[in-house]
């Protein structure tokens, strides 16, 4: 037969078979032919005939093997992949053995040996022969890369040997690869009792593997190195939290969105009440989305998994759980396989297991704006004469990408994980996540610290750490921005920093006619949005005197909330400045409350009690018009009301007096928190009568975020503190839209301003792009008061 005839499923073939089998076992003994067979069948690991099985196996000729090492042998030809002994993977070698155990059952069937023989040779300790492969480059890769042909090509077209095989492994990215994962693990090894690691590094577009580094040393028997981590199910943290996030914004969310971080109930499956707690075990009452997702907040990220917005499907209705692991699988999870509710709302913490591999891949499809490829280790496969078997380029079902998310909703989580001003609380500026270059990043870090992972990408490169212990026990405090962060980094910079293997990535796409981009780009039915900072309304304020701008999906704005500009100068030239200082979003409404009459305070002190008096209170404004509540601080309530007895316990604990939800806001009380004089808090019009001013200061710029300035111009806004306590303010610039360094402007002032001029700025001196102003106060002590006021702006092109 020749090749084409022996691959061809036909009649023909199938009858000349027949008719050959009749010649051959006329002709022959049939000893001769199973002797023929026997020297020429696949073993596995390269060994074709019994001969060289016998010699890879057990490094022995066949004539010299015993019966427990014969029955073993003669068990792999069924599958030598599925019964590889050689395998580094124990279920595989198991397989191997159990094997062996159905050729010597039916050895005793057919009455060759003896039940005792064969209980004797299924016991006895066999000694594999260790190959030579001292010289191994990328071991793992190759081992993968070996499966990969047998489901590509067939065990019998393997066994024909004569390929040769063109991956998509760079020698020096992997080398890089395996250099800084060996680096980190020698370096945590004694203080956090971390031995192993492991790495892929993906081009998002095509899927090409670049680097696969399977663990710390392939070598090292007491990690188990042969194993390929990266091909191996582990709990991934909160690395997997993104996958809610984005299918959170595919249901209608955005990053202004507000969860609600403060104690909450899970009821587990025996009925036994779990109670969640965030990495610092800290609530901080409504933050948004971004916040949220860029500290890695537990509980937010639990509620936001419950509150999903259902969607009707031809099956049913699908809630967060359900809807989340249907994204995973479209991004690229080939695991979490068990029934949604099975993992429960543990699923945005790593409760369910995923391979690093397909963890890359789901980061990967983000990075190519929700669109999935799978990963390829293989570009090009010719046989020895030359006639080519498999090319990556001509594959067009392999690099036809699947729709997975929109493109909308994964720059927006791209944008949130990017976003380092915003993971600051948590991570500090200069983590291992900050690159210094436009980069979307997520750590995830398991119970008992027996998994570390950080995944992140560029446009161009995506790449997965895992950092552990290959037999699950734990690490010692040893997070995933501590053990898997610092390899993330080094990985990342080495490449993006160095010409020459940047120019690598760079070709990898040109190949494939890719352009090469620097920085994310955004789909034009993203815009801003003008919202209330969430984290001004702790002041107690009656209006909202913070503003930012955030990302909303254009068919996502809720009524009420004005957008600012698309951000593509194409379509909208520069963002307009925005008029309006409302949030109108129903939900609970902040209403400061006026401070004690006097009377009350001076018969406390004659008691000497402690006066209990509210600074605010939350209710609900459907009792009268949006525009009474427009000029008015807003949060939203969760629709659980389970949720509501902690919201409340909170807010009375951070000086807000919680009503009962049922009370709804009248006109008089909206209209007594509009009133200028009337509020305890950083509202502080007392200052202008010449009364003191409370030691909470109240400070805010007088710009619209987003504002184009193109001339000198004089900053107003206000700045009331007490002397007591505050040496001076300054006003500050930072250029870029997360500066990293930041500039006085002018003097420092110690006298409080209303309303009025804080310092001038010469914004036509300034080269065109993203700028920040900050207004800080300095305390008595040298430190900053937190948080600087910040607003962002834009030089126009052409001064």
């Amino acid at each position: 037969f020749s090749h084409e005839e022996r691959m061809a499923r036909s009649y023909r073939r199938k009858a000349k078979e027949i008719v050959l089998a009749v010649i051959l076992t006329r002709e022959q003994d049939k000893g001769e032919i199973l002797e023929w067979y026997l020297n020429e069948i696949y073993y596995g690991n390269l060994a074709y005939g019994i001969e060289a099985a016998a010699q890879t196996v057990f490094a022995k000729p066949a004539s010299e093997l015993d019966l427990a090492e014969s029955a073993l042998l003669a068990g792999l030809p069924q599958c030598p992949r599925c019964y590889d002994p050689l395998s580094p993977d124990p279920e595989t070698t198991a397989s191997a053995r159990g094997r062996q155990r159905v050729v010597l059952d039916l050895m005793v069937e057919s009455g060759l040996i003896t039940e005792a023989e064969a209980d004797r040779a299924a016991r006895k300790r066999l000694t594999y022969n260790e190959p030579d492969d001292d010289l191994l480059l990328a071991p793992h890769f190759v081992v993968w890369v070996e499966e990969v042909l047998e489901e590509m090509l067939g065990a019998e077209r393997l066994a024909l040997g004569g390929l040769e095989i063109t991956t998509s492994l760079d020698l020096q990215l992997q080398q890089v690869g395996e250099r800084v994962v060996r680096e980190q693990v020698e370096r945590l090894r004694d203080r956090h009792d971390l031995t192993n690691g492991s790495l892929v590094a993906l081009e998002p577009r095509t899927g090409q593997v670049l680097a696969l580094v399977g663990s710390a040393d392939y070598f090292d028997t007491e990690i188990d190195g042969k194993v390929n981590v990266a091909l191996r199910e582990r709990q991934p943290g909160s690395s997997i939290k993104p996958l809610t996030y984005v299918t959170a914004i595919e249901q209608g969310m955005s990053p202004a969105s507000v969860l609600w971080d403060v104690p909450m109930e899970v009821e587990l499956a025996g009925g036994e009440l779990y109670e969640p707690v965030n990495y610092d075990e800290e609530f901080r009452g409504p933050v948004r989305l971004r916040a949220a997702l860029a500290n890695s907040y537990n509980i937010p990220a639990l509620k936001l998994l419950r509150d999903i917005p259902p969607l009707e499907t031809e099956e049913g209705w699908k809630y967060g759980v359900e809807l989340t692991v249907d994204t995973a699988h479209r991004m690229g999870i080939t695991g979490l396989n068990r029934p949604p509710w099975d993992y429960g709302l543990s699923l945005t913490l790593g409760g369910g297991e995923v391979t690093l591999m397909d963890m890359t891949t789901a980061y990967g499809t983000l990075a190519n704006g929700g669109e999935m490829i799978r990963p390829h280790p293989i570009l090009r496969v010719t046989s020895s004469d030359g006639e080519v078997l498999y090319d990556l380029l001509e594959d067009e079902e392999a690099l036809t990408p699947e729709p997975a998310v929109s493109e909308a909703a994964a720059y927006i989580v791209t944008d949130m994980m990017s976003d380092n001003n915003a993971r600051s609380p948590a991570f500090g500026t200069s983590s291992a996540l900050n690159l210094g270059v436009p980069a979307a990043a997520k750590t995830g870090t398991t119970n008992d610290f027996r998994d570390n992972w950080t995944v992140g990408y560029t446009p161009y490169l995506v790449t997965g750490v895992w950092a552990g212990n290959s037999d699950n026990a734990p690490m010692s405090n040893s997070s995933g921005l501590t053990g898997a962060g610092p390899i993330w980094n080094g990985f990342m910079r080495n490449v993006i920093f160095d010409e020459t293997l940047l120019d690598i990535v760079r070709k990898v796409r040109a190949d494939f006619d890719l352009d090469f981009p620097r920085a994310f780009e955004r789909p034009s039915d993203v815009v801003d949005v003008r919202v209330c900072r969430i984290e001004s309304l702790r002041e107690l304020s009656s209006a909202c005197h913070e503003w930012q701008s955030e990302l909303f999906i254009r068919d996502n704005v809720p009524d009420g909330l004005e957008q600012v500009g698309s951000g593509d100068p194409a379509l909208d030239g520069l963002p307009p400045r925005a008029a309006g200082d409302g949030w109108s979003v129903v939900g609970a409404v902040v209403i400061p409350m006026p401070p004690p009459p006097p009377e009350l305070v001076a018969q406390a002190a004659e008691k000497d009690e402690e006066l209990q008096w509210a600074t605010a209170r939350l209710c609900r404004p459907d009792q009268f018009g949006a525009d009474r509540v427009q000029p008015v601080a807003v949060v939203e309530l969760p629709a659980v009301t389970d949720d509501h007895p902690f919201i409340f316990e909170w807010a009375a604990a951070h000086g807000w007096s919680a009503v009962d939800n049922a009370e709804a806001c009248t006109p008089e009380m909206a209209g007594a928190a509009m009133e200028p004089g009337s509020l305890p808090g950083p509202g502080q019009y007392l200052a202008a009568e010449g009364l003191p001013v409370p030691n909470n200061a109240e400070y805010r710029i007088a710009m619209v975020p987003g504002t184009v300035l193109n001339s000198a111009v004089t900053i107003t806004g206000t700045a009331l503190f007490n002397r007591d306590e505050i040496q001076f303010f300054k006003v500050e610039l930072g250029q870029g839209r997360y500066p990293g360094e930041w500039v006085t402007i002018g003097d420092i002032h110690a006298d409080p301003v209303l309303d009025g001029p804080l310092e001038r700025l010469d914004a036509a001196a300034l080269p065109p792009g993203d700028y920040v102003l900050r207004l800080v106060l300095v305390q008595r002590d040298g430190n900053v008061l937190e948080p600087p006021f910040s607003v962002p702006f834009l030089i126009a092109p052409g001064g």
